[in-house]
């Protein structure tokens, strides 16, 4: 991640408007996307995201602006604006935020991960590999795949009186999906004239977080369950 917190500090001081209290949110997060269908792995996804979040009390009232241009100018917008509607704010709100202490929080935090999770790319494609592979314990399954969301974030948060917060985040988010085919079975009439079913499909839905157990057979059948549900459609039943 790219934040420099004294550098940004040093911004957001050069591009803050006269005012009793600001404070400034930057936020940078990446996201990968990566998922092996039917034991062939598809094209990873990337993704960045970053923006910054500036609140301005002046005058009673409270503003918020947003942008995603970091520099100088960009900033300089967004305080501008913040304060603008700071001051259409004063006098008609409920609160009086001129008289309200605002909070000037100090410290770094960084969350916890109990697993360190795959760095390369061929490491995350190499777990989905074997997890997806792990999936076809029935002929039944028409349809399969291994799917994770990695995501890593960092925001700092900074304010006009010197207050500095650092946070970083890295998680991931698992999904294994089986899709099986069965034969139907005879719907319970609700009537003398009804039909009987016809094809029927069944869906099983798995989910293994990273380094949480096994992912082989028996594990993956205690994990699954398979139940009807009657869809509108006369004569139709599904399994999910």
């Amino acid at each position: 991640m790219d934040i420099d917190p004294l550098r940004l500090q040093s911004q957001a001081r050069a591009a803050a408007p006269d005012c009793r209290f600001w404070s400034l949110r930057a936020v940078t997060e990446t996201s990968q996307s990566l998922r092996v269908r039917q034991d062939i792995a598809e094209a990873p996804s990337l993704s960045r995201d970053r923006g910054l979040m500036i609140t301005v009390v002046d005058g009673g009232g409270i503003g918020h602006a947003a942008t995603s241009d970091p520099s100088g100018a960009g900033m300089r917008r967004a305080f501008e604006r913040a304060q603008s509607l700071a001051r259409i704010m004063a006098g008609r709100g409920v609160f009086d935020f001129g008289s309200i202490r605002m909070p000037s929080p100090r410290g770094t935090y960084r969350g916890p991960e109990e697993k360190p999770l795959p760095a390369s790319l061929a490491e995350r494609y190499d777990y989905l590999q074997r997890a997806c592979g792990s999936l076809k314990i029935d002929p039944r399954i028409v349809d399969w795949s291994a799917q994770a969301w990695f995501i890593e974030t960092e925001q700092v948060y900074l304010t006009g009186d010197g207050g500095t917060t650092v946070q970083h985040f890295r998680y991931a988010i698992p999904n294994l999906t089986a899709v099986a085919r069965v034969a139907a079975r005879p719907r319970p009439a609700p009537r003398p004239a009804s039909t009987t079913a016809s094809a029927g499909r069944a869906a099983w839905r798995c989910w293994t977080p990273p380094g949480c157990g096994r992912t082989g057979r028996g594990s993956r059948r205690k994990r699954c369950s398979l139940r009807w549900r009657q869809t509108a459609r006369a004569g139709t039943w599904t399994w999910y």
